[in-house]
């Protein structure tokens, strides 16, 4: 938000904070060190990497997992400032200064529809 700090995500999944304009690392962590708990659906699916960032506020990030979970994690202490449990959530449309938007969708195939029509 203040413009002195830029977030990554690696393909990795791991998440880099960089201090602007020297581009000197300010912290990282690991997926391993994300402390993230997998949805029962995501479970041997591998790890649920990281797919979107945005700024919180210049003490949090926004992340957004391949699992569909929305963590928001302290930059001290990385743990999630929602709560003990992530959100559901598939990318952030928007974050402005603590407040975040997730628009999302359900898709259903015309064979799901008429599936559950017989039934």
């Amino acid at each position: 938000p203040s413009g002195t700090l830029l977030a990554t995500v690696a393909v990795s999944g791991k998440v880099c904070v960089w201090e602007l304009p020297s581009f000197k690392l300010s912290s990282s962590w690991s997926v391993d060190e994300q402390q993230v708990n997998v949805s029962e659906s995501n479970r041997g699916k591998g790890p649920a990497l990281p797919i979107d960032v945005k700024w919180w506020s210049d003490e949090a990030l926004i992340l957004v997992n391949s699992a569909g979970q929305v963590t928001v994690p302290s930059l001290v202490s990385r743990r999630n400032l929602l709560g003990d449990s992530p959100e559901p959530g598939q990318g952030i449309t928007q974050a402005d200064r603590g407040h975040f938007f997730i628009l999302e969708c359900e898709r259903f195939s015309r064979s799901h529809q008429q599936s559950v029509s017989r039934e």
